[in-house]
């Protein structure tokens, strides 16, 4: 095999995501991190959202790669990685020779544009996303503690009670962060190496990945405009993973990938949306079964 590229996503992943894959490639190896760090630390983009679209960090992505003397790649992801994954399959076909995603489903690119409040009223389980591109997620998470209580609440972390912060309807209700436990998706050197990177510069930069919905129709409006009704389905070789549990992306929103992928493998996982770190043995288990059924590793334990 060539190289593998593994865009996480875009708010919370860094490397942790990912590491229970890299170990199986032997050539080149680019992870989320190496781009997560450009919009994170000291360079993250501020007087622009534009760097944050699809397009833009496919073109990041796929300029490395080459540099690096790439001349193929396997492309995965997971959350908005996936959303990254896939434009880098449709925008360079020649390139991405395999692709594998987890929990975000692709849909064919849409000849109208629909706003994001619509949007939620259509699948309410995106309704989140307003309040993350309103800049009140900014707001309280200025200070280490604020920005602490946000990702806690994020990886799921609950009160005495069990309750969450999180209502993917609606967003988080910071009256009750405070007041959760330490997520257990997570240990404490984890989550304090994430507050300690996002304290750089806040999460401005993760945020603006809700703001660029119509920049992302306009870059996708490309395909829509092609002779070639075809011309946006991804034909290389595919692997979707479904968490049946995922709050925000249920079960019956990811029908439509079977028809946006034309060579796909579609697998069920009872999971969360935080399927990587919940369930990394059945995950693994069914990664290099794939992996190895494409000729990807050498055999089907992965080496």
């Amino acid at each position: 095999m060539d190289s593998l590229i593994y865009p996480s996503g875009g708010d919370t992943k860094f490397r942790f995501s990912s590491t229970w894959v890299i170990g199986w490639f032997v050539r080149t190896v680019l992870d989320m991190d190496d781009l997560s760090r450009v919009h994170v630390e000291k360079d993250a983009p501020t007087d622009s959202i534009r760097p944050y679209t699809f397009k833009s960090l496919v073109d990041v992505f796929v300029s490395l790669a080459k540099q690096l003397g790439c001349v193929n790649v396997i492309v995965g992801g997971h959350d908005w990685g996936c959303m990254i994954a896939y434009r880098m399959a449709i925008w360079h076909p020649d390139f991405v020779t395999h692709i594998f995603t987890a929990c975000v489903p692709y849909l064919l690119p849409n000849a109208e544009w629909v706003e994001i409040e619509r949007l939620a009223k259509i699948y309410p389980t995106f309704g989140y996303q307003l309040q993350f591109g309103s800049g009140i997620i900014e707001q309280k998470t200025r200070t280490k503690e604020g920005i602490r209580n946000f990702l806690n609440a994020a990886y799921d972390g609950r009160t005495s009670d069990k309750q969450s912060a999180i209502d993917a309807t609606k967003g988080v209700d910071f009256n009750l962060t405070a007041q959760l436990e330490k997520t257990a998706l997570l240990s404490e050197e984890e989550l304090e190496y994430y507050v300690h990177e996002f304290a750089r510069n806040g999460l401005h930069g993760a945020c603006n990945y809700y703001r660029n919905h119509h920049q992302n129709f306009l870059d996708d409006s490309y395909f829509t405009r092609q002779a070639d009704s075809d011309a946006a389905i991804i034909k290389c070789p595919a692997l979707f993973l479904c968490a049946t549990e995922d709050k925000y992306i249920r079960p019956e929103m990811t029908e439509g990938i079977k028809k946006s992928l034309s060579n796909l493998t579609f697998k069920e996982i009872n999971a969360s949306h935080w399927i990587l770190w919940e369930k990394p043995g059945i995950v693994n288990g069914v990664l290099r079964e794939w992996f190895w059924q494409h000729g990807l590793v050498n055999n089907n334990k992965g080496s």
